[in-house]
């Protein structure tokens, strides 16, 4: 069976195991070690279409190397495009593996729920565990979609840290301006 047959079958075998590839609709993120397995796995992919009557498109496919040594891969005599970053199910990946853009984004995707929330924040009726229920479920779930998929460094962590505590203070209307730590005392 090859990796491409393999699909999530492999995925939902006993663990440890290697993930060769993901597959959500009609869009597909092969995983290789080196250049030869790429262009195998490009290879099997357009063989698994053409059994279907589907064609691997060169033009509309592109690839991420993250690493040294780069080598351009090529599908039936035409070079395949290398990108920097892309967008993968609403996560930004990039080929030097930062998250910082992919975090920036989800923090201000998270913001802008958070303001558009505010009757919600304003809304005397509504109890606060309420409200940080609604927080929890409507604005954190934003801020840490593809959170599974990140590496994150300090001066990240103390971002996110940061934004959470924005969003208590907007939550509980405590203005910037307030000398409030979240510190105990």
């Amino acid at each position: 069976m090859t990796p491409i047959d393999a699909g999530f079958t492999t995925f939902l075998g006993l663990l440890p195991c290697e993930i060769s590839n993901l597959r959500y609709a009609d869009d597909t993120a092969l995983f290789a070690k080196n250049h030869e397995e790429a262009s195998k796995f490009i290879e099997e992919l357009n063989q698994a279409g053409v059994s279907k009557s589907l064609k691997l498109n060169a033009k509309k496919t592109k690839y991420l190397y993250i690493g040294k040594n780069h080598q351009p891969i090529s599908f039936e005599e035409e070079n395949i495009e290398k990108v920097n970053t892309f967008k993968y199910l609403g996560s930004l990946k990039t080929d030097s593996g930062d998250n910082t853009n992919d975090i920036n984004a989800r923090i201000g995707m998270a913001k802008r729920r958070m303001q558009d929330l505010v009757n919600i924040w304003k809304d005397k009726t509504i109890t606060l565990q309420l409200k940080i229920k609604i927080m929890k479920t409507l604005v954190w779930t934003v801020m840490t979609y593809g959170a599974e998929g990140w590496t994150i460094k300090k001066k990240q962590e103390k971002k996110i840290n940061s934004t959470e505590m924005w969003f208590y203070r907007r939550l509980l209307r405590i203005s910037w301006r307030e000398r409030r730590t979240d510190k105990v005392s």
